[in-house]
């Protein structure tokens, strides 16, 4: 609170800076003119003393240029509006950092994070948001999703891209949030390499192993080579005997019906 109460005309505007408004409160009409003393950070009127305060900044609204689902498990680059004033266009550097809302932690089940961004180098600036959830959720055009502080310098960024990833152009990518567990029921199991693979067996392996793990393929080889001679090498390999025959029950009226035993021709 100031200790000098001033009672006069006012005139309202639409201005969120915090300033000091009209010329004649500081030349003091009546009461003499006010002093005001940088150095000490200080204005005199009427024989007062007034601390200078340094006006808060004002934090720029950060708002979501289109449409944009956000799959679940992934992280995406959403393009986002930075509010502007009109003095933004005479500084080539204006670097502002955008940090998410309240509302928009409490709103949406993402995580945002703090991004440093020139609001002068496009129309949009960009901004990474994870959803660590299986759900997809949807930003909309306009919402509010953050909001921007300028900075008055820059010294650097840690790194320009991630990963060395210079030819990754793409705007969503997956993200694992658990690593996956050895699984203790095929420690047990024979393993060994593709090329051990037998040929007449290369294309069932190939079929089996799409979406497995390094651990899962080579038990999957494994398997296979060790059973190698239980699959058919080619339609010579394997033939009928009339030496055996043995009874199936069907379970019917019919009683049982007798087949010849297919195993492999003995030489």
């Amino acid at each position: 609170m100031s200790p000098v109460k001033v009672i006069c005309q006012a005139v309202v505007a639409d201005i969120e800076d915090e300033v000091l408004l009209r010329l004649d409160v500081l030349a003091g009409e009546k009461d003499g003119q006010a002093d005001i003393f940088l150095s000490k950070n200080i204005i005199k009127l009427k024989g007062k003393e007034i601390p200078l305060l340094p006006a808060t900044r004002r934090l720029r609204k950060v708002t979501v240029a289109e449409d944009v689902a956000i799959p679940g498990l992934s992280e995406v680059v959403v393009d986002v509006y930075v509010e502007r004033d009109e003095a933004d266009d005479k500084d080539k550097e204006e670097n502002f950092i955008i940090e998410p809302t309240e509302g928009f932690v409490q709103r949406y089940p993402l995580v945002m994070a703090a991004t440093l961004v020139n609001i002068n180098r496009a129309v949009t600036c960009k901004v990474k948001v994870l959803n660590p959830f299986s759900t997809s959720v949807t930003l909309r055009h306009h919402a509010e999703i953050g909001e921007a502080e300028r900075k008055d310098c820059c010294t650097g960024v840690i790194a320009n891209e991630e990963n060395g990833e210079r030819d990754n152009i793409t705007t969503v990518r997956r993200v694992q949030l658990m690593t996956v567990e050895k699984d203790s029921r095929i420690s047990d199991l024979p393993v060994a390499n593709a090329k051990d693979v037998p040929p007449h067996l290369k294309s069932l392996f190939e079929e089996s192993v799409v979406g497995k793990t390094e651990e899962q393929q080579s038990v999957i080889a494994g398997l296979l080579v060790k059973y190698a001679d239980t699959f058919l090498k080619d339609e010579w390999d394997l033939g009928l005997t009339h030496l055996s025959e043995h009874a199936i029950n069907t379970g019917t009226k019919a009683g049982s019906i007798s087949v010849r035993r297919r195993r492999k021709e003995s030489t």
